[in-house]
């Protein structure tokens, strides 16, 4: 019992860390160093593109991101750049 209680609170503290670590969108880039670009496409809203390129981000280990393109008719794609 004490075995799975201590598993639940470190799976608890691992999905917690990773959300802490999220890479979060900008508008000012002053003293960030470009790491560089990420693309999605797909999206079904804007909050939908958004939160997939923060995945993105999050993979390529950036800290945050601008979007700088983002468009389409039924399906959305957009374009941010990177930074650590």
């Amino acid at each position: 019992m004490k075995k799975r209680i201590a598993m639940t609170l470190l799976t608890g503290a691992l999905v917690i860390s990773s959300f802490a670590n999220a890479a979060e969108a900008i508008n000012d880039t002053s003293g960030r160093v470009k790491i560089g670009t990420v693309s999605v496409s797909g999206a079904t809203t804007l909050s939908n593109l958004e939160n997939m390129i923060q995945r993105e981000a999050d993979k390529q280990h950036a800290s945050s991101y601008k979007i700088i393109a983002a468009g389409g008719h039924n399906l959305l794609s957009g374009t941010a750049i990177i930074y650590q």
